[in-house]
């Protein structure tokens, strides 16, 4: 995303990109701590409802290459990119084949063992969506 800011002479916009999850580059303010902790935050708030709609996904609703280039574009910008490659069987679904060419391996075992330590406390799967914005502070 191109940078907001405008020069105050020429009222030209900014031709450098913005920081991820901001308005602005680093030179027009996108280096200040505070700006680039409120940038974090909105990314950070995607995340779960980037998971919530590949779920969606999975349960063969709406329009899937889409979904999961929104959801990547949200999962890539806030660290969850995929680096590895999964090594898919024959055997599997079209939605898990699609799965592994979202995220690397160690993805798909962190987001299972989101699951099972819900699962181990007792609370619904649907809790699995709110653990990292309570206990990853």
């Amino acid at each position: 995303m191109q940078c907001k800011a405008k020069s105050k002479g020429s009222g030209k916009r900014c031709k450098k990109a913005a920081i991820k999850g901001g308005a602005v580059c680093r030179s027009h303010g996108g280096a200040a701590p505070q700006v680039k902790r409120k940038a974090q935050e909105r990314l950070a708030i995607l995340v779960d409802p980037a998971i919530d709609r590949l779920e969606k996904v999975i349960k063969g609703d709406g329009n899937v290459a889409a979904a999961v280039r929104a959801s990547r574009d949200i999962l890539d910008r806030t660290g969850f990119k995929a680096t590895d490659k999964l090594e898919v069987k024959t055997e599997q679904s079209e939605n898990a084949v699609l799965l592994s060419e979202v995220f690397t391996l160690e993805e798909l075992k962190e987001m299972e063992a989101r699951i099972e330590r819900h699962r181990a406390e007792g609370q619904p799967e649907e809790a699995a969506r709110g653990d990292q914005a309570e206990g990853e502070e």
